[in-house]
């Protein structure tokens, strides 16, 4: 699994918020955002979805099918992700030349796919992936991730 890089006074923060408080600011913006034509500013992936919920949705989606799958957000952070080959978790990802690679081309070579399609691209790493974005009303939030075939 591809790990989110910790940014210790964001998440410090996130984590010290009172439980519920980040739900209910959250469902206050979505309102209001749906509510008008108004978009809905700043709006993170990891604010809308239940990570330690959807892994356990995702584990059992790869022992079902035996494909990579991942959420990635629009920085290229990896929020929940299972079956990814050795080579990218143990090696692209810790080292810091191929780990550069692997988010330039998460946020680079995902872009332009049209939503409901997707779009297959062989990273900087020379690796195969597919890609499909996750939507928000008209924002979009971060992408799906399937495959790392060689």
């Amino acid at each position: 699994m591809r790990e989110k890089p910790r940014d210790s006074g964001i998440e410090k923060k996130r984590d010290e918020e009172a439980p519920g408080q980040r739900e209910k600011c959250l469902k206050l913006r979505l309102q209001n955002g749906f509510s008008s034509s108004r978009r809905i500013e700043n709006l993170e992936l990891a604010d809308i979805i239940d990570i330690q919920a959807i892994q356990p949705l995702m584990n059992d989606f790869y022992k079902l099918t035996h494909i990579p799958i991942g959420l990635n957000d629009l920085n290229g952070n990896v929020l929940v992700g299972v079956g990814w080959q050795d080579i990218c978790t143990k090696f692209h990802r810790v080292h810091p030349e191929t780990c550069k690679h692997c988010v330039e081309s998460n946020i680079k070579l995902s872009l332009g796919v049209t939503p409901g399609e997707f779009k297959m691209y062989k990273c900087k790493n020379n690796m195969w992936d597919i890609v499909t974005p996750i939507l928000v009303g008209d924002q979009h939030v971060g992408y799906v991730f399937g495959g790392q075939f060689f």
